[in-house]
């Protein structure tokens, strides 16, 4: 017989604050692609966890939590294109 774990499950309250995820391409970015200042003034001190989402390359939106000074909270995917044989 295979023993059941329980898991604690964290119920929000009303003086937790849910977390804010965002889009890095075309949110947090200007239309020419570089990050927009406000996040630098704004992200850093934000009173909940934040999760930073790409379509890019893993190591992006870990290199800018790191460089918010924010936990390593991300969403990446960009996959490979295998080369077409002709």
């Amino acid at each position: 017989m295979r023993e059941r774990k329980t898991v604690a499950r964290r119920h929000l309250t009303s003086d937790m604050v849910p977390p804010l995820a965002l889009d890095i391409d075309g949110t947090l970015t200007t239309a020419s692609g570089r990050l927009d200042a406000r996040v630098f003034e704004l992200l850093p001190d934000w009173d909940a966890p934040v999760v930073l989402a790409t379509g890019k390359a893993f190591p992006y939106p870990v290199a800018l939590a790191h460089f918010l000074g924010r936990a390593e909270t991300v969403i990446a995917e960009k996959r490979r294109r295998r080369a077409r044989r002709r």
